[in-house]
């Protein structure tokens, strides 16, 4: 990529990680392929392709606190998880349980930009 090309704004000896290209390698190409075809071959593939709850699913929940406690020996429940759409969603939900009590976050520079805009958005300084 050119510098032509970089989005505007960047400013020179920015690592840009916003196009999200991973190791083709690291895909497990084979398996979403056998999941999914198995998901939409089943009595339910028209609801599997619908927005789920925003909370996540019980069944991804419990399955996701199994995980994590037999392979991390945690103690975990459901209420200690919080699965979120991506990283601007994670921090929202932070700006709205410190939005409206004064809250202050502390971050570091340079930081995520979108953080700061969310954050702003929900008047925490």
């Amino acid at each position: 990529m050119g510098v032509q090309e970089l989005p505007q704004g960047v400013l020179p000896g920015t690592i840009s990680l916003v196009f999200g290209h991973p190791d083709p390698t690291t895909l497990p190409v084979d398996g979403l392929r056998a999941a999914t075809e198995a998901v939409l071959r089943g009595p339910q593939a028209r609801l599997a392709l619908q927005y789920g709850p925003e909370q996540g699913t019980p069944a991804l929940i419990d399955y996701l606190v199994e995980k994590l406690n037999r392979e991390e020996g945690l103690g975990l429940t459901g209420d200690n998880l919080m699965l979120v759409a991506g990283s601007v969603h994670a921090v929202d939900m932070i700006a709205r349980l410190y939005a409206g009590h004064d809250g202050v976050v502390l971050v570091e520079a340079p930081t995520y930009h979108d953080a700061l805009h969310v954050f702003r958005d929900h008047g925490v300084d």
